[in-house]
């Protein structure tokens, strides 16, 4: 089929009209995210210019196949927005239990026999998934403890112990490298709290949404970009356009996996 038999049939007009249904729904996203703050204004805009770039290659294709290429991107993109909404729903949770973690060694800082403050940083650090550190702490903490005050804690360390069984490794401080036990709540070296490093993640924070439209902005540019350049550009401009797609691939790539900073 040739570009001007696609465009007379009736499946791309169909096709050329419903695509613009997921395009919109994630333009309009993406301007949410950027009204509350979840990406900035030029990644909004990037993703916005990504978005309607497909629903243009769609309804005016340099190539036959671009249609149904650019339809299919899109659809996809769709498909995943669920799937994306619980990870920030996700990492929205795992911010307030980073929040509680600093809020309490706040509270060690200014009493570091906080009792109360050490076992609600282990049931933190438990669901943080720092098990070995939670359980040590707890240990440590509730040792010397009247059993039938702290019931609850004790019940609950039992059934921490019964569900993690393995041996607990020690972690590096991510200041200055040493080497810290479980148990340890801040570096024996430099007395940072490095446990909070941890429970904060590398893919945790404010940035999750815009680590995900990176990505997308990435995989347009492989999926759609690469195929449509070289179907339909010329031998003297396919080599600049693949380099350019190429590079824009590879830094939006690099925005969406580059580890956070955990200053």
């Amino acid at each position: 089929m040739t570009t001007q038999q696609l465009l007379e049939s009736p499946a791309y007009v169909v096709m050329s009209i419903v695509i613009w249904i997921p395009i919109t729904v994630w333009i309009i996203s993406m301007v949410h995210w950027a009204v509350s703050g979840e990406i900035d204004v030029l990644t909004a805009f990037l993703g916005v210019c990504t978005a309607l770039g497909l629903g243009i290659l769609a309804i005016v294709p340099p190539a036959p196949f671009c249609t149904p290429l650019a339809s299919a991107a899109a659809f996809l993109t769709v498909l995943l927005y669920p799937y994306f909404r619980n990870m920030n729903e996700k990492r929205q949770l795992g911010a307030l239990e980073v929040q509680g973690v600093e809020k309490a060694y706040e509270q060690l800082a200014f009493r570091p026999d906080n009792v109360g403050a050490k076992l609600k940083l282990a049931k933190l650090l438990w669901g943080r998934g720092l098990y070995g550190y939670a359980i040590a702490i707890s240990e440590k903490t509730l040792r010397g403890l009247p059993e039938n005050v702290f019931h609850e804690e004790f019940k609950m360390l039992t059934s921490w112990k019964n569900q993690f069984r393995e041996k607990p490794t020690s972690l590096p401080c991510l200041d200055c490298g040493t080497q810290n036990d479980p148990g340890n709540l801040h570096c024996k070296r430099c007395g940072a709290p490095f446990l909070l490093y941890y429970a904060r993640g590398a893919w945790l924070g404010p940035d999750l949404t815009k680590r995900v439209l990176n990505g997308w902005v990435a995989a347009m540019a492989l999926i759609v970009g690469f195929p449509a350049a070289a179907m339909t550009l010329n031998r003297v401009l396919i080599i600049p356009a693949v380099i350019i797609l190429g590079g824009a691939a590879g830094y939006f790539t690099y925005l969406a996996v580059k580890p956070s900073s955990t200053s």
